[in-house]
């Protein structure tokens, strides 16, 4: 789960598909959850592939795979 109030800009409720993406950065602007699974880091990218760097939030040490829906925004 995370909270709206910090992640406001993944929208509310389910996090859509479009708005996660595995690997080092978001590429698209609407990105906003990014997983380097090999690395474990997970970050926050409020402005997507803008020019705001994204927030690492957390480390997932052993490397699960995750997707969209292994997200709750509320």
């Amino acid at each position: 789960m995370l909270s709206r109030s910090v992640f406001a800009a993944a929208g509310y409720d389910a996090l859509a598909g479009a708005a996660f993406t595995l690997g080092a950065a978001a590429t698209t602007a609407a990105h906003r959850i990014v997983y380097n699974q090999s690395t474990g880091d997970l970050s926050y990218d409020a402005d997507g592939a803008g020019g705001v760097a994204a927030i690492k939030f957390a480390v997932i040490a052993n490397h699960a795979q995750l997707s969209a829906a292994s997200f709750q925004i509320l």
